[in-house]
């Protein structure tokens, strides 16, 4: 295998302290799953010197201490690793689960739902069912400890970003743009439109592992109304689970 820029996976310098895997250039099923099996692997591999490793949406960020290994060194171990086999083929994803979430889609927080059900072209309730049929696949948790980008939703829901940034959406907020969603852990900016909001927040410092959907995992989104939302997240505050693992 050789690490150039015309095949995939291959291995690119990322400043003075960090080396990129790249396992292709547009995101697909196979690819993510590629990243997240390859990601899997490095854990057990222990590269001397390698002191985080952070998996995207088609790629891996493999951060070292430049003081104790040089680029070149990272480069020929990680290419050694990809050599074992062909990462893109058929790439499984281990350990994962399926979960179901409730969402309570619309009202103060979803207040996009309107302008993207016309987006798609369909009523509000139509929009809402799509999406909430949708199994979504968790492709990277990132940004923010905790937050899921999950997709893909069908090929109608690849909407644009918003145009104009919001200066914060809540924790929780279901948001919605080019066939994914996202779904934050905490209050933040965003240029996507918000379709709804989950009483689910997957970042807790007092769980163990503190991150309960994770990277490969699936989820299925099922609509509540504003007063099960409202209970739900009374439960939610008290430390209640929310979200039910079906597999």
């Amino acid at each position: 295998m050789v690490s150039d820029d015309s095949s995939f996976p291959r291995v690119v310098p990322a400043g003075d302290s960090a080396a990129l895997v790249r396992f292709g250039s547009e995101l697909d099923f196979d690819v993510n799953a590629a990243v997240l099996e390859f990601d899997n692997h490095l854990a057990t591999s222990s590269i001397y010197g390698v002191t985080e490793v952070s998996p995207a949406l088609v790629s891996l960020l493999v951060r070292f201490d430049p003081l104790q290994i040089e680029y070149q060194e990272i480069e020929r171990q990680l290419m050694q690793l990809l050599d074992l086999k062909d990462w893109l083929d058929k790439p499984a994803v281990k350990d994962s689960a399926h979960w179901q979430i409730p969402v309570y889609y619309g009202g103060e927080t979803g207040t996009d739902l309107t302008e993207v059900s016309q987006m798609l072209g369909v009523s509000e309730s139509t929009a809402i069912e799509q999406h909430s049929q949708s199994p979504l696949r968790v492709l990277t948790v990132g940004f923010a400890p905790g937050c899921c980008y999950l997709g893909m939703l069908p090929e109608n829901w690849n909407i644009p970003r918003l145009k104009v940034i919001k200066p914060e959406v809540p924790a929780g907020a279901i948001l919605v743009a080019i066939r994914q969603t996202v779904m934050p852990s905490a209050a933040m900016p965003t240029g996507w439109h918000c379709i709804g909001r989950t009483p689910l927040n997957n970042f807790n410092t007092h769980s163990s592992p503190p991150v309960m959907v994770k990277h490969g995992d699936t989820v299925q989104y099922q609509p509540v109304s504003a007063g099960e939302f409202e209970k739900l997240q009374t439960l939610a505050s008290n430390g209640e689970p929310i979200a039910m693992r079906v597999a």
